[in-house]
């Protein structure tokens, strides 16, 4: 019996990159473009539809210049926290 963390919030990665966008001032287009990601990746990304790839994670790391093993643990830690019972 062991204290476990359990966190009641349930942010996708999403919406992290979405508030980093906003912080640098980059918009979707531009994020997809710089990364070298399709737009419809991009979109999906952020609307929650699908999760941050590791292939993802490394070519985001170049454009607003967060490390991709955050990106990586981020989506990581969110897919885990979902795929839990409440």
């Amino acid at each position: 019996m062991g204290n476990r963390y359990q966190p009641k919030d349930r942010t996708p990665p999403g919406e992290t990159l979405r508030e980093t966008m906003a912080a640098n001032g980059i918009a979707p287009a531009d994020l997809a473009r710089q990364a070298g990601l399709p737009p419809d990746e991009v979109r999906q990304i952020l609307t929650g539809k699908i999760g941050i790839t590791p292939d993802a994670a490394t070519k985001l790391e170049a454009v607003p210049g967060v490390p991709a093993v955050f990106w990586r643990t981020l989506d990581a830690n969110y897919r885990a926290v979902v795929s839990q019972p409440n």
